[in-house]
């Protein structure tokens, strides 16, 4: 589906999102799931460009979530962009990011291992 559709630029993108939330029906609502949703799907078509964007909305919405930076570390791990997901990976941790997952990410981009 995503293939297929052509989307607006990120800042068109994001600029929508952030209308929504700002909105009445918008302003309370719980939408984690579903950004990380689209996050994800972004990933899939390979279009970092527009998923990075909803990656940093997110932390910037909860930014004491290891989940959050954890999922912001595996889009910039996707872009290839290691300093950045190292970064986001180090901030999941010290947010007290749960099981071993975070950290064997963070010694194999050490290491230099994607």
């Amino acid at each position: 589906m995503l293939e297929q559709a052509n989307h607006d630029t990120p800042s068109q993108m994001m600029a929508t999102y952030i209308g929504f939330r700002h909105g009445a029906e918008g302003k309370d609502a719980d939408v984690v799931y579903d950004m990380n949703w689209l996050g994800y799907e972004l990933l899939k078509v390979d279009k970092y460009s527009h998923a990075l964007p909803v990656f940093l909305q997110i932390v910037r919405e909860n930014p004491q979530s290891a989940d959050a930076y954890d999922n912001l570390g595996e889009a910039y791990l996707q872009k290839k962009d290691r300093k950045s997901a190292i970064a986001a990976f180090e901030q999941a941790l010290k947010l007290g990011a749960k099981g071993d997952a975070v950290q064997q990410k963070l010694d194999r981009l050490r290491k230099g291992e994607r």
